[in-house]
């Protein structure tokens, strides 16, 4: 989590014994707790690495919108069929 992840308004992030003990505090059980989009940890790198505030606006934008549009979908399917042990995002399914 850094300067590049609040300029996009991303809040924090989660590991997966953060997220069960927030789960926990909260009086909530981990119903599933898995990483997702393992393939845009290099993008993220990159774009962490060479983040400024002018280039958020201008030029990240297209590339963002380009990888929605393309690895989103991609990371998907290959995680519906390969768990995988890493990821960008952690998605928790949690009951109260």
């Amino acid at each position: 989590y850094g300067r590049w992840d609040r300029k996009v308004g991303h809040y924090r992030r989660y590991s997966k014994w953060r997220m069960r003990e927030v789960a926990r505090e909260a009086g909530l059980s981990v119903a599933e707790l898995t990483y997702v989009n393992a393939l845009a940890i290099p993008a993220w790198v990159a774009f962490s690495a060479t983040f400024s505030e002018a280039k958020v606006d201008r030029d990240q934008r297209g590339s963002l919108t380009l990888w929605d549009r393309t690895g989103v979908p991609v990371s998907r399917a290959l995680e519906r069929r390969v768990r995988v042990p890493v990821g960008l995002n952690l998605l928790a399914s949690l009951r109260g």
